[in-house]
């Protein structure tokens, strides 16, 4: 299995930043570097082109998985996708787990396929030492979330604070 070399990569990257330019050439060079380990160059070319008119692919990544985009003569030689980093039966770029979590907004789009870094809780805690790491990720995410939706409201039942003059006094 041949590697890219850079002129090639740079090449291919252009071509798919003219078919889809909402694809940056940067994110699509650093994508391709990453899989540049790839059975077949011109291969790889078909696969991309095909992916990139692909209206329904928002992002490149889809290009180095396995499917009916990739020439019938090189699928069986395409290295193995790795494998999602907290959902191990699942590969990493299309974890159905991950998507989920997403969706439920218990994980952020950027973090399919990887391992949330788990929070350390403070020295002598013991709040948290029965729960799962996974349920530790999912509460102190909800708490996150919740206190970006806290809005201040003054208690109903306290009389509104008398106005102020410049000075600072009541008038």
């Amino acid at each position: 299995m041949r590697e890219l070399n850079e002129p090639q990569a740079r090449h291919l990257a252009g071509i798919l930043n003219i078919i889809r330019p909402d694809w940056p050439v940067p994110s699509l060079l650093t994508l391709i570097w990453e899989h540049r380990a790839q059975p077949d160059f011109p291969a790889l070319v078909v696969a991309a082109v095909t992916k990139a008119q692909d209206r329904t692919c928002k992002t490149p990544a889809p290009i180095f998985t396995p499917g009916a985009h990739w020439p019938e003569a090189v699928r069986d030689k395409l290295p193995a996708l790795p494998r999602c980093r907290d959902h191990d039966t699942e590969d990493a770029p299309t974890c159905r787990s991950c998507l989920a979590d997403v969706k439920t907004g218990d994980r952020p789009e950027t973090m399919i396929g990887k391992r949330l870094a788990l929070p350390t809780p403070p020295v002598g805690s013991t709040k948290q030492a029965n729960t799962s790491p996974a349920e530790r990720i999912r509460s102190d995410l909800r708490a996150a979330k919740d206190a970006r939706r806290a809005i201040p409201h003054p208690d109903p039942t306290e009389p509104p604070s008398p106005a102020k003059n410049q000075n600072g006094a009541t008038p």
